[in-house]
């Protein structure tokens, strides 16, 4: 993350193009393992929306086959085993909840939503505002024109509420529980409680 670090403070704040109390940072499936990993890793942005990919977190070494592959190569193990201990708490976002920069949105397909839980819950015991958004029957691009709207639309409350000037101090009041987007018959701004 130092290039990103360089870039935003030095070069675009320095030039006047950027507030740094006003940077976010979004993603869909990569690009949210770039917002997870940014948030945990850089203070640079203030807030982030990661999309469908838990990928890093430390749970997902028990997922098997090529992901467990991929975490070994990464990790070195398991991440129950302390040899390796040093190395999710260096780089997974779930294991670094407590040095995230700012708060999460996650938004998730019904399938795919047990995996986003470690992080969710992880950053709810690290006291950072945290909200989960689950579309069920939904495939990981969204197909319904609905779960589209109403995921664009939590994505622009979320960082009104983050980035809007003198907001930060009293936000984490307005970070609610998860939600479970309500099926495509009913209006696209819906929302039930878990």
């Amino acid at each position: 993350m130092p290039v990103v670090n360089q870039v935003v403070k030095t070069d675009l704040v320095a030039r006047g193009l950027v507030d740094p109390a006003r940077v976010g940072i979004a993603g869909y499936s990569r690009g949210g393992i770039v917002t997870t990993l940014a948030l945990s890793q850089s203070q640079v942005f203030r807030v982030g929306i990661n999309a469908d990919t838990a990928f890093f977190s430390a749970g997902g070494f028990f997922r098997g086959g090529m992901v467990r592959e991929i975490y070994r190569g990464l990790f070195g193990g398991s991440p129950l085993d302390p040899r390796y201990a040093a190395a999710y708490r260096a780089f997974s976002p779930s294991a670094r909840a407590d040095t995230f920069a700012g708060p999460l949105l996650q938004m998730f397909t019904g399938r795919s939503a047990p995996s986003a839980l470690e992080l969710d819950q992880a950053l709810r015991e690290a006291k950072v505002p945290t909200k989960l958004v689950v579309y069920p029957g939904e495939t990981h691009i969204l197909h319904r024109p609905r779960s589209r709207l109403a995921a664009m639309q939590a994505s622009l409350a979320w960082l009104e509420v983050w980035l809007s000037e003198g907001e930060q101090a009293v936000a984490p009041s307005r970070a609610p529980d998860a939600e479970l987007q309500d099926s495509p018959a009913n209006s696209a701004s819906s929302v039930k409680k878990l």
